[in-house]
């Protein structure tokens, strides 16, 4: 627990899966400790092993596991299994999971340990609250299974918390309760990340060294990483961009294994000017974001940091469910090398400057929820 247990206090549980998700999240959590309400995290395992850097980082307590897990889900065969795990204690035993009466359930994003956990929440009885709510791709199968989980997901929440009006229009004919908050999560994350980075710099010995990284690649998605053709047209991407500077490329394990198994690991090992380098704690890796000349990314957190610190963008995709950046700083590029060279003839254009305001998507949340409860408390 995150407060102070009271087995008559109503429970707000904050149900996560991935690292992103545990990022986005986190400054929900602190929003809600400070509204004094009793908070649990209930993580799938997932990504056990990153999310638990990110509890560090972001000083928060252990969680509650959902099922015991030896690591990181990497392979298809291990999230198919571990998968089904998850959906029969959703289904069969989610008082396992919610054992407190009353309360509500927060459940994030798209994946498909936000499907479990809002299907465990219903299952248990329990009020469910959607973040990141209304995104839409309009294509089935990019992102896959995202676009398919979130249509799901909708349904069995009550309550949807969309960070724009083109999201809650997007699930205004259904009949939920839609609340408006003013941006993404992710923006409270930054924040927090760039005031803990900013007061670590004040407090070091020594000034940092400037980074020469031209640019920074990342590559994860299922549709890219599991499609040799798609993969072996983003190692070219990351040639080309390596034309014009150092590549830091990070790996994540299912990528590495990926491109072991299409013969592409050595190809760019054996590069000069790229790195092929490990997946960093969050801080340290948003403070990287920041120091490069532009980014290449599948992921839509990644789409949405570097719209908020204003660093250009290539977005290795042909759609997207998120509006952050496009138009200014990020672009939707495909894995076409003439818009990628366009691109980078075109960064100074495409750089912007990081996000300022004092509105928190992560308190509006948190008072939500404070105003639910109270009002039910009082009935």
């Amino acid at each position: 627990m995150i407060a102070d247990s009271n087995d008559q206090e109503e429970v707000v549980y904050v149900f996560v899966g991935t690292k992103a998700q545990l990022i986005k999240m986190a400054p929900v959590v602190r929003a809600l400790q400070e509204k004094s309400l009793n908070v649990s995290i209930v993580t799938t395992g997932q990504h056990v092993d990153t999310v638990a850097e990110m509890r560090q980082q972001f000083n928060l307590p252990e969680f509650d596991l959902m099922i015991p897990s030896k690591g990181d889900v990497t392979t298809v065969w291990h999230a198919a299994s571990w998968f089904l795990r998850l959906l029969v204690v959703a289904l069969f035993r989610p008082g396992r999971v919610f054992s407190r009466p009353g309360g509500a359930v927060l459940v994030h994003g798209d994946t498909l340990s936000t499907l479990i956990g809002a299907i465990a929440a219903r299952r248990a009885g329990k009020r469910v609250g959607h973040v990141e709510s209304g995104l839409r791709s309009e294509s089935f199968i990019q992102p896959f299974p995202e676009e398919i989980i979130r249509r799901l997901v909708f349904r069995c929440c009550q309550v949807l918390y969309c960070p724009n009006e083109w999201a809650a229009g997007n699930v205004a004919h259904l009949s939920k309760e839609v609340v408006l908050t003013s941006g993404n999560t992710m923006i409270d994350a930054v924040r927090f990340a760039r005031e803990n980075l900013s007061a670590l710099a004040e407090s070091a010995d020594t000034p940092a060294e400037p980074s020469n990284t031209f640019a920074l690649i990342t590559a994860h998605r299922f549709e890219n990483i599991f499609n040799e053709k798609r993969l072996k047209k983003i190692v070219a991407l990351v040639e080309l961009v390596a034309e014009r500077g150092e590549v830091d490329f990070v790996l994540h394990k299912p990528t590495e294994q990926q491109l072991r198994k299409y013969s592409l690991y050595d190809r760019l090992s054996n590069n000069v000017r790229v790195n092929l380098v490990p997946r960093e704690p969050h801080f340290e890796f948003l403070k990287k974001i920041s120091n490069v000349s532009c980014v290449l990314s599948d992921g839509g957190s990644i789409q949405e940091e570097t719209s908020y610190l204003g660093v250009p963008c290539f977005l290795l995709r042909d759609y997207s469910e998120r509006q952050e950046g496009l138009g200014s700083n990020v672009v939707i590029g495909g894995f076409e090398a003439d818009v990628l060279q366009e691109f980078l003839d075109n960064l100074e254009a495409r750089q912007g400057k990081p996000l300022e305001g004092a509105t928190s998507p992560s308190a509006l949340i948190a008072a939500h929820v404070a105003q639910t409860l109270a009002g039910r408390a009082h009935r």
